[in-house]
């Protein structure tokens, strides 16, 4: 309670203090004290200045140019209007109306210009006038000072009357509030004196605040500019990256000779683990945007665990292990497949690098959580497993485990992504290791139950991406990449499909193409060198009118699917860099 007294008692003190102040000099009194808004001496200057003028008006009449009468008429009347505004009873010459030799002066003033007046100013030939006006206005000029003293007097006697009359008549009231102010100040030193201490305990803890709060800010400086180095060299690598994966898919469909079949196979696995790295750090990036775009759908379970083990085995960068799933019921669930199948590659995938030769087991189940059903999985290995030291570290970025003096394998940004994905979904990421004996991650995350009729749509789906369309044969197509060798792969891999092709590097280019040609698909690259290829693409649809067999996709090496849903504009699908065959014949499919 003491620690307020100081936020009562200094109100209490300050309204008294100012209360007593206000009481003892009212406004009134403040005015009076003051004296008037206008000062008293400024129609006495005025008065002096213009009596000058005309002063100045009559000796220039003995000069070659002479003024004019007409001017010195003005100058006079103007002279008698200051004098008459001094003459008359205001505010600024209330305190000094009735004094005698006020009313003096000004009587002399109004006589010498009533004596002026009667010589009509007729200075013409005349010196004897204009020597008469000339000591008439000097008159003006010692009547005028005499009025000066007596306002600066009778200033001065009214404030110190006035100073009198407070001093009387509220000396005590006064000295009342002197002691309320050193009383005020009194306190003031002893609350300062008191919260001292408290502010040197405070001291410390700010200080720390302010270093973890700079520790902090420096953290999401060096995080940002891992971020926008990530994505500049993401999108750098993903055009050249297209040529290399375009390429070896179509040396592959060729015969090669068995000696070069081994240097194939190796270029194909280390694309596969650049195209990885490349996938991963997009969606690190793409964990970092607010409002992470989610797309529920009706799926197996089961389907989708068999789905990644295939994903798995089929990587060709490395070895790998036994995988098994887990028997379980046939379960049918709602909710982001592609994140769902993200969480689990990443986390199956995390399981590979560690497991060695050792068997992975995959595991799901639905059950209930207060009313709610929950879907989860289980991904364990019988690997090394992660030491007490690394445990509270593996969803960091970038971090990875160190093992028999061996830094793991990746980029370190497999279970951050995880990580994210199962908070965007509302779930729960937990981990379970012991060295020696493995590892079991847990992955629990809210869904909706759906019936096990609509279990089939996912497989006859993936089914139809593996199927190459023939539809394709004999259709014509239409590249537009700034990049050649893009260019030359691309027209390779859809000549493969049966396609008609030709390529162009730039927007004129590809106008003109049109023009001369009816394409079945065109593919263009949003960031051209020199063009927009949203604009063009907006032209070309333009162009088209009518015609709706062509289908104009998008390209990107530096846009993700969710940044184009955004806005889409003309194009009517998008696929993004780097792309393979299948990937390029599921897309098409889906808009053809």
């Amino acid at each position: 309670m003491f620690r307020h007294l100081p936020k009562i008692i200094f109100p209490l003190l300050c309204a008294f203090w100012i209360g007593g102040v206000l009481y003892l000099i009212p406004d009134d009194r403040l005015e009076y004290l003051k004296g008037p808004t206008e000062d008293s001496y400024w129609g006495i200057a005025q008065l002096q200045l213009q009596n000058s003028e005309l002063a100045n008006l009559v000796i220039k009449m003995d000069t070659p140019n002479p003024p004019a009468h007409r001017d010195l008429l003005i100058a006079f009347a103007l002279l008698q209007s200051r004098a008459y505004m001094i003459s008359q009873r205001s505010v600024t010459t209330e305190y000094v109306f009735d004094d005698p030799v006020y009313q003096e002066g000004i009587s002399r003033i109004n006589a010498s210009l009533h004596e002026i007046e009667t010589t009509k100013l007729d200075l013409q030939n005349n010196p004897q006038v204009s020597t008469y006006i000339l000591n008439k206005l000097g008159e003006v000029t010692v009547a005028s000072q005499k009025i000066v003293s007596v306002i600066g007097v009778l200033g001065i006697q009214r404030r110190d009357a006035l100073l009198r009359d407070i001093n009387s008549k509220y000396s005590l009231l006064f000295y009342g509030e002197l002691v309320v102010s050193l009383f005020f100040i009194a306190a003031s030193a002893y609350f300062s004196m008191a919260r001292r201490s408290a502010l040197r305990m405070l001291e410390a803890e700010q200080n720390a605040r302010r270093m973890e709060h700079e520790i902090a800010s420096e953290a999401e400086k060096a995080t940002a500019t891992v971020r926008v180095f990530l994505a500049t060299i993401s999108h750098e690598l993903k055009n050249p990256m297209q040529t290399l994966v375009t390429g070896l898919e179509n040396l592959s469909e060729r015969n090669v000779a068995p000696s070069s079949m081994r240097t194939l196979l190796n270029m194909e696995r280390a694309v596969a683990r650049i195209t990885t790295h490349l996938d991963e750090i997009g969606d690190f990036l793409t964990l970092g945007v607010d409002g992470l775009a989610l797309d529920f759908s009706e799926f197996r379970v089961d389907e989708l665990l068999t789905e990644i083990v295939g994903d798995l085995h089929n990587d060709k960068s490395r070895v790998c292990p036994e995988i098994r799933i887990t028997e379980s019921a046939v379960v049918c669930v709602r909710t982001d497949r592609l994140r769902i199948k993200q969480i689990v590659y990443n986390l199956a995938d995390n399981a590979v690098k560690h497991a060695e030769t050792m068997s992975i087991e995959m595991g799901f189940d639905v059950d209930d959580d207060e009313g709610h059903p929950v879907l989860e999985v289980t991904v364990s290995d019988r690997g090394m497993g992660i030491s007490e030291s690394d445990l509270p570290h593996i969803f960091d970025p970038f971090y990875r485990v160190h093992k028999q003096h061996r830094i793991g394998l990746g980029l370190g940004m497999g279970l951050t992504i995880a990580s994210g994905l199962v908070k965007r979904l509302r779930g729960s990421l937990a981990v379970k290791s012991q060295t020696d004996r493995g590892t079991t991650f847990t992955v629990r995350v809210p869904v909706e139950r759906c019936a096990v009729g609509h279990a089939m749509v996912a497989l006859v789906d993936q089914a139809q991406e593996d199927v190459l369309d023939a539809k394709f044969t004999d259709q014509r197509m239409l590249v537009i990449d700034d990049q050649e060798t893009i260019c030359l792969e691309l027209s390779a891999l859809a000549t493969s499909l049966g396609m008609r092709v030709d390529y162009v590097l730039d927007a004129d280019n590809a106008r003109e193409a049109c023009s001369r040609h009816m394409y079945d698909i065109v593919l263009c690259d949003i960031h051209l060198a020199q063009d927009d290829g949203f604009a063009l693409a907006d032209q070309l649809k333009i162009g088209l009118g009518n015609n709706t067999r062509t289908r104009i996709v998008a390209i990107s090496g530096y846009m993700t699917s969710s940044d184009f849903i955004d806005d889409p504009r003309s194009f009517d699908g998008f696929i993004e860099k780097p792309f393979t065959r299948k990937k390029l014949v599921t897309s098409l499919n889906a808009i053809t």
